[in-house]
C-alpha cells in the first residue's frame, strides 16, 4: 500500500519516515525530513510531499519532494527536489519506483547516491543535479 502525506499530514508521514530509519545515516534525507518537520513545526508553510510504501504495515520505501528544491539542508542540494529511499532488505523490487511516481513532477531534479541512482532516476526520467 502506498500513501502520501502532504499539507496537514505532512508531520505524520515525517515522523513516520525517521521512526523506521527510511534514510542512509550521514546522508542528506535524514537532514531534509528533520528540516521540514521543524519548518512544520514552526508554522511556515511547507510545500513538500511524501510518498510511503508499506509492506505488512511497515513502512519500507519513500520519495520526499520539495518543490523549492532541499537548499535549506545542504547549498549543493539547491537544484534537488526529490530524493527516495528503499530499506535495503525490499529493494529491487519497485517499492521506491511507486513512491516516486506518486509525486514527481516533470521539472523535478534528484542527486546522485549510489552507483544506480542514475540508471534509477533515468528510469523515472528525471535528471540528475551536478553537485
Amino acid at each position: 500500500m502506498i500513501r502520501v502525506f502532504k499539507d496537514k499530514t505532512l508531520l505524520e508521514g515525517i515522523d513516520i519516515a525517521l521512526t523506521n530509519q527510511l534514510y542512509v545515516p550521514g546522508w542528506a534525507l535524514r537532514p531534509a525530513l528533520e528540516t521540514a518537520l521543524k519548518d512544520s513545526k514552526a508554522g511556515f508553510q511547507c510545500n513538500h510531499e511524501l510518498a510511503i510504501v508499506f509492506e505488512d504495515c511497515k513502512a519500507i520505501a519513500l520519495a520526499f519532494r520539495n518543490p523549492d528544491g532541499f537548499g535549506d539542508v545542504y547549498g549543493w542540494l539547491q537544484s534537488v527536489q526529490i530524493m527516495a529511499f528503499c530499506d535495503e532488505s525490499y529493494r529491487q523490487r519497485g517499492f521506491a519506483s511507486q513512491c516516486v511516481q506518486a509525486i514527481k513532477q516533470p521539472l523535478d531534479k534528484a542527486s546522485t547516491g549510489t552507483a544506480s541512482s542514475h540508471f534509477f532516476w533515468g528510469k523515472h526520467e528525471v535528471p540528475v543535479s551536478a553537485k
